[in-house]
């Protein structure tokens, strides 16, 4: 230990020069720092399965299960849910969803990987949305994460923005469209 505390003593500038670079930058960090907050919702997902059951299907049944709940679970990440979300909150303008002029907080998300494989693919943009609303929608997806909770039914909905507020609309927003669009289908 004297040894050790010889060695510090002959290099304390060098030291006390590192501690400070790295005292110094974490703390311009810090300061500087956009704090991304994430919101999160469950939605129970049910399959209605009709009373009468044939002989074949009780073969197929967990085969048929897992399709329609990775179906749903695309019917969250898609582009017509997302729009649905947009146009009922009228998101369209708000600056935070705005690509073009993401910024630090926004090229910040950008880094986070994915959560779910499937949010690696992307949907290509519907003919009737212009440049701006693609970019808009490109945005609100990056941000939305789809997560099923394991032997469940449940899926987790969570949405990242720099702003809580935002983030807790969105994702309860996008829940309450997923379910109006199911009713309606």
């Amino acid at each position: 230990v004297v040894d050790y505390i010889r060695v510090l003593h002959k290099r304390r500038w060098t030291a006390l020069a590192g501690f400070c670079v790295i005292f110094g930058t974490a703390t311009v960090y810090s300061f500087t720092a956009t704090p991304i907050y994430s919101a999160r919702t469950q939605i129970l997902i049910e399959n209605e399965n009709p009373n009468v059951v044939k002989f074949e299907e009780v073969y197929d049944q967990n085969k048929q299960m897992a399709d329609y709940y990775q179906t749903q679970y695309r019917i969250l990440q898609s582009r017509l849910l997302a729009r649905r979300t947009l146009d009922a909150e009228n998101l369209w303008d708000n600056e935070l969803l705005k690509a073009n002029d993401r910024g630090w907080p926004g090229r910040a998300l950008d880094l986070l990987p994915a959560r779910n494989p499937a949010q690696a693919e992307s949907e290509p943009p519907a003919t009737s949305e212009n440049a701006a609303q693609s970019q808009v929608i490109d945005a609100f997806l990056r941000r939305l994460t789809i997560t099923p909770v394991r032997n469940s039914r449940l899926v987790d909905v969570s949405f990242r923005s720099p702003s809580a507020q935002l983030s807790a609309r969105v994702a309860n927003a996008l829940a309450k469209q997923y379910i109006e669009q199911n009713l309606e289908f």
